[in-house]
Parts: structure tokens; sequence; C-alpha cells
């Protein structure tokens, strides 16, 4: 899979994931501090029609008109990429600065089992809604936090946890588009760290994309987050290209 083809294939990935949102994504906290908590982005996959100036003028007015100071384009590899990161800059858009955004991928091929203290297996919306108020611990983050149960059980959505005996200490989200598995929303509670929790839900998902059928299994992640890198790497997975973001107003 060349990195344009994965960039469409996420596109797919990302419109499925946030149609599961009950009234869509914009409904959960904004915090517009950095470009991975903002829900003010425009993301371009690939661009599988040609874009124009007017296109990223059209799209800067929207916000503008909403009052938006502060928003982000997010860039995955495509033939115009240069061209459009010309157009952001003679916009006044400055590249973001801080943590990088590099997508990997695998091929879906069985992992083996990973040791851990906890116990790591899929969950159905009735034990989302069980564990919803540990679950909302985990997520420290405001605007993850009714993600994981409100769309557990939506079409491409598969939802796991990790248990340290009955309290859910790890939750992480398996998206599904055609013959791609999407490794998404990842959260452990500060005090399980260390017991191999967060390894083990990759594993079982990676594992369940095999299952279902996909070619290949994505994981994108930031820079900053260290340790969450060095595990999906040390699964097999590869860094295929870096989102490059442009933010107005930062």
């Amino acid at each position: 899979m060349t990195p344009i083809e994965l960039a469409r294939a996420l596109k797919r990935n990302m419109i499925l994931a946030d149609s599961a949102i009950p009234d869509g994504p914009d409904t959960y906290e904004d915090v517009t501090e950095f470009p991975s908590t903002s829900r003010k982005n425009v993301h371009f996959f690939g661009c599988e029609r040609e874009l124009s100036e007017e296109d990223v003028d059209r799209l800067s007015a929207f916000y503008r008109s909403e009052g938006v100071e502060r928003f982000f384009f997010w860039l995955s590899p495509c033939a115009q990429l240069e061209e459009i990161k010309g157009w952001l800059t003679d916009r006044g858009m400055t590249a973001w600065e801080g943590t990088g955004y590099p997508t990997l991928l695998r091929r879906a091929e069985r992992l083996p089992p990973h040791s851990t203290e906890l116990s790591v297996r899929q969950v159905d919306a009735g034990e989302a809604q069980k564990y919803a108020s540990e679950i909302a611990k985990i997520y420290s983050d405001p605007r993850f936090r009714p993600v994981f149960v409100e769309t557990c059980g939506a079409p491409g959505q598969h939802h796991f946890l990790g248990l340290d005996g009955d309290r859910a200490v790890s939750a992480g989200i398996l998206h599904v588009t055609d013959t791609l598995g999407a490794l998404g929303w990842m959260a452990m509670a500060e005090d399980a760290r260390g017991k191999g929790g967060q390894s083990a839900l990759i594993v079982a998902r990676v594992n369940l994309a095999v299952e279902l059928g996909c070619e290949w299994v994505t994981g994108p992640t930031l820079y900053a987050l260290e340790s969450s890198l060095n595990n999906v790497q040390r699964k097999g997975f590869e860094i295929v290209y870096d989102r490059e973001v442009h933010g107005f107003g930062i």
C-alpha cells in the first residue's frame, strides 16, 4: 500500500469513525490549543480530485464566518502537497512546530499473545455502559471521554478493554473499512502503566483485523507519545509518512 493509497483509505476510515458518534464529533469538548485535540480541522487525504486555491479560500472562509480564530489544515501525501503548502503559507498559515504525527502500517498478520497482568478482551455496548465511569477516568483528554461508550456497537467499530480484576484500566478501538483496520482511541489509566496492557491491546486488535479479512492495519500516533510509538513499532508497524499540519491563529 503506497502512502497515497493509505491516506485515501484513512479518509474512508475517518468518515466511518465520525459517523458512529451520535450527533457528530463536534458535540464533544473542543481543546483548540493543539491540532490533535482541536475539532476545527480540515483534512486532505490524498486529494482524490485536483484542488485549487479557491477550495482553500472556501474552507477558510467557512471557519472565519463562524468566528473561529484558530483552525488547522492536516496534509497527507498527494501529488499537490507542495503546492497546497504554498497556498497555505501565502494566506498566513503557519506550519505546526509542536509534535509530529506519524502514520504507521503493517500487514494484517496474526501476532503472538503479549504477556500482561491485565485481562484484555472485546466488549459489547452493554459492557461498555457497565464500565462507563471507569472508562471516563481512563481518558484524561476530555474530548475523548464519551466516545468509547457511545460508539460501542456501531458498524465497523470494535471496542476492547483491559481489566485489572473487575476494574477497567485501559481501552482501545479498532475501526475497519474495506481491507484496512485502524487502531485508535488508545488510553491507559496512570496506575495501570507498565503492566503490558497497551501492547496486549495492540495484539488483540491486530488479530481481530486479521479475522475480519483485513489486509493491512494502520496505527496513527504522535511522536510525543514515545511509549505508544515504541509499542506499535515493536509489533511490526513501520512509519509510512508524517501528516503535516498548518494552522491559522497559532
